[in-house]
Formats: C-alpha cells, sequence, structure tokens
C-alpha cells in the first residue's frame, strides 16, 4: 500500500513539475523569447570566440560583450539591449545574476558619449500627406479600399502595425490582430476592441478606440470602414485588413503601400514606414491641443516616451514663437 502510494505521490510532483515548467515558458510572450534566442546566439559566438565561459557571466565579461558589440557598429541602445536579455537568461535559467557594478555603470555611460549616434525615427504623416496619400486610392478595388481603412484607423487609433498586420500570412493571430467582429460600426461612430497589444499580454484590461465620423472628408473612419465593407465583404471572423480572397494584408504590403503612396505625392520616401502614422496621429494631437494624458492613454503608452513620438513642424514652432512675442508687441 505504501509502496502504491509513493507511486502516486511521485507521479504527482512529475505533474507538478511539468505544470511549473509551462508556466515558467508563459512569463514571456513569444516575440520575447525569439529576441532572447537572437541575443543567445550572439553571446554564445562572442564567448567561443574569446575562449571565455558563457554562464554565469561576470560583469567584466558583460562589458567585453558589450565592447564586441560596439566594434561590430552596434548602436549603444541595442547593445543595452543584448546585455539586458543576458542578465534575463540567467533569471530564465535559475543561475546567479550579475548585480550592479560601478565599472559596468560607467561603461554603459561611456558607450553613450563615444558612439553616440542620432535616433533613426520614422518621419511623421501629417493629415495634409495623408490627404494626398488617399487621394491616389481608386475606391472601389477592394485591396486599395482595404488600405484607405488601415491608414485612417492607423492614424486615428495611433495603432501599432502588431495590432493591424502580420509579418507573414502564417503568422496571423486572431488573438493579436484585429478582426471585422472587433470593429463595431453604429450612429455614425466606430468603436475598435483591442484584445492584444505590446502593454496588454494577458489580457489584463479593455481597451477601446472609440472614432466618429468626419462629415466630407476623405480621411472619415465611418465612410471608409462602410465602403471596405462593401468593396470588401468579409466574415466577422476575417482579418479586418484583408486581401479579397481572405487572406490578411501583410506588414510588407502595408510598409510598401506606404512607401509607394508617398512617392506618389512627390515626395523621398525614405523615412517613411508604418510607424509613420502612429507618430503623425500623436503629433497631430499634440498640434490640436490634446491633453497629453489622453494622448497618451490613446496611443496605449505606459511610460512617457509618447513624447518622442510627438514631432511638431517648424510652422507650428513659429506659431509659438508669435504668441509669445504678440504681448511684447511696442513695448
Amino acid at each position: 500500500m505504501f509502496f502504491l502510494f509513493s507511486i502516486a505521490a511521485g507521479q504527482k510532483v512529475v505533474h507538478l513539475a511539468l505544470e511549473v515548467s509551462e508556466t515558467k515558458k508563459q512569463a514571456y510572450a513569444q516575440g520575447t523569447l525569439d529576441n532572447l534566442q537572437g541575443i543567445k546566439d550572439r553571446y554564445w559566438k562572442f564567448c567561443i570566440e574569446s575562449r571565455i565561459q558563457p554562464f554565469p557571466a561576470s560583469h567584466v565579461h558583460l562589458a567585453f560583450f558589450g565592447q564586441y558589440l560596439a566594434d561590430a557598429g552596434l548602436k549603444p541602445s541595442t547593445i543595452k539591449n543584448y546585455l539586458s536579455g543576458v542578465r534575463t537568461l540567467h533569471r530564465m535559467w535559475n543561475l546567479p545574476e550579475p548585480g550592479f557594478n560601478a565599472g559596468l555603470d560607467l561603461f554603459l555611460r561611456g558607450l553613450d558619449r563615444r558612439y553616440a549616434t542620432r535616433p533613426a525615427r520614422a518621419k511623421p504623416i501629417l493629415p495634409s500627406l495623408l490627404l494626398c496619400m488617399v487621394k491616389l486610392l481608386d475606391l472601389n478595388n477592394a485591396f486599395q479600399a482595404t488600405l484607405h481603412c488601415l491608414l485612417i484607423f492607423a492614424f486615428f487609433g495611433l495603432l501599432r502595425k502588431s495590432n493591424l498586420t502580420p509579418n507573414t500570412c502564417k503568422q496571423f493571430d486572431p488573438k493579436k490582430q484585429l478582426l471585422r467582429g472587433d470593429i463595431f460600426c453604429f450612429d455614425n461612430k466606430i468603436l475598435v476592441s483591442i484584445k492584444w497589444s505590446k502593454t496588454i499580454q494577458c489580457a489584463e484590461r479593455d481597451y477601446f478606440i472609440p472614432m466618429h465620423g468626419i462629415p466630407s472628408s476623405r480621411l472619415c473612419p465611418v465612410s471608409s470602414f462602410l465602403n471596405m465593407k462593401r468593396v470588401n465583404p468579409q466574415l466577422l471572423s476575417s482579418p479586418a485588413f484583408c486581401n479579397l480572397d481572405g487572406s490578411p494584408i501583410t506588414y510588407r504590403q502595408y510598409n510598401l503601400a506606404i512607401k509607394l503612396l508617398v512617392q506618389g505625392c512627390r515626395l523621398n520616401p525614405h523615412g517613411y514606414s508604418t510607424h509613420s502614422l502612429r507618430r503623425g496621429g500623436a503629433t497631430w494631437a499634440a498640434m490640436c491641443g490634446v491633453d497629453t494624458k489622453l494622448i497618451k492613454s490613446l496611443g496605449d503608452w505606459k511610460s512617457d516616451c509618447f513624447h518622442d513620438y510627438i514631432d511638431f513642424p517648424v510652422t507650428a514652432r513659429s506659431r509659438a514663437f508669435h504668441l509669445m512675442a504678440y504681448p511684447l508687441t511696442h513695448r
């Protein structure tokens, strides 16, 4: 009897151990795990070339690895991401993690000064350019009508590309990307339900984006959505932005279309990407006087990094000068 009890207890422990292992895997999103795999491969290569024991890493080894990456031309921000990834690998594998070290801290600060680079940011697409872009579209064509709606939703919703399009058709995830059924249209209003985002990984909160009709405007979210439904009818379970055959519009299609439309407006497409609509929407909201806290909420930002997305053009800065100078007139 005791023998049978011991077997049952042992099976229970094995089951718990397997479940704990599976639960630990869920601590990180798949994208994070993919990123960590790349960091591990790069770090392992460095250790082999330098004949350094990979794990557990010391502060000196982390600094060596950081300099190795800097010599390879990586930016300071990317290097810091790699070093943070090595620390995360220690936690995942239950190894002693390199803690704070003054020497490593000095090295990281020195990286910023020695290898200072201007951050590459997408140029914002503001309404004037967006209007020019949508005027080039044939709204009776299924793909172009869908693209029209996609551009407008991305701009007014400040939406990340990961909510709109997958990298490939096979990577489409109905839990992450929008479905037709996630968009509700009623009384000249639209409500977009976001199930997942960079800051909503475990369905911990509801996130809705409201939009309204804009009378007689080519940038009206309501009319663009209704026209997309007319020209490209799909099931509620279909991707929100898809081709006529039901396959999702991919990130590559989306990004290439933006560059071609910008080029069609006689501008250099370099620097414009899907991110340009999120930056443009945030900038336009600020130019229209929307409270910064509301912009942060609308764009679903957790930190205050959203300030970096707001890029006032020279004309807006010139208006600021006039507002400051006006009270000084005739003084």
